[in-house]
């Protein structure tokens, strides 16, 4: 037999092949790429949204302490998060006002050693969470989200206590917030947190994320604005 193939076919061929490789090439990198995008997502609060204080709908997410002029419902929104790396042991999640005028904006609320199991919080369930925050230690006891009990932690916010605490920018004024959440490598451990479990959520974040970046697998935010 013959198996000489004829120039005039061999284009054909080496066209077909070609393109068959470009079209797995191309599926390999967009799986490559969307198994390496970590995320966080809301049903609550859009990314970029802007929240008014006088929407009704918008003012169950604001604070609710009527001193600091804002009588919102304090709700926390829903989040959800995908694609962490596979050795992620623990989540941490931060929210912070970044236009407060202090060095490291106003923390409102900062919970970490949440675990790797966990991937989404309902609306009001951070908020739940922070509230069973034990006064001392930060330690999340007898929370409805038992998979974060006796394992999670709640920081101190800007404000000196562990619950969780709504936006309430100045009147007249719109703020910058982000939610961020933070792959780790590794729990914290009673004796890496000791140090810092009564700190504010500046300084567990300084601590935890940013001096000790070895441990931090990936991170995801959700920005968006509040105006009163």
């Amino acid at each position: 037999m013959n198996f000489l193939i004829k120039e005039s076919a061999k284009k054909p061929i080496l066209m077909s092949v070609l393109m068959f490789g470009l079209t797995l090439f191309g599926m390999g990198a967009v799986s490559l790429s969307q198994a390496q995008t970590f995320s966080l997502t809301s049903t609550s609060i859009q990314s970029g949204q802007t929240l008014s204080y006088s929407n009704p709908s918008d003012q169950k997410f604001f604070l609710n302490i009527k001193s600091f002029g804002c009588e919102g419902g304090n709700v926390s929104p829903a989040l959800s998060w995908s694609n962490a790396p596979q050795n992620t042991q623990s989540f941490v999640i931060t929210f912070r006002d970044e236009d407060a005028p202090t060095g490291s904006g106003f923390w409102h609320g900062l919970i970490y050693n949440i675990p790797a199991s966990v991937v989404q919080l309902n609306e009001s369930s951070l908020g739940e969470i922070f509230s069973k925050a034990n006064a001392t230690t930060g330690l999340i006891e007898n929370s409805a989200n038992t998979n974060v009990n006796n394992i999670a932690y709640a920081s101190i916010n800007s404000s000196g206590g562990r619950s969780f605490l709504g936006m309430c920018p100045p009147s007249g004024r719109t703020h910058n917030y982000v939610y961020k959440i933070y792959a780790l490598k590794n729990n914290l451990t009673d004796n890496a947190a000791k140090g810092f479990l009564g700190g504010s959520g500046a300084l567990t974040s300084f601590v935890n994320l940013f001096a000790n970046k070895d441990n931090i697998l990936a991170s995801a935010e959700l920005r968006f604005k509040a105006s009163r």
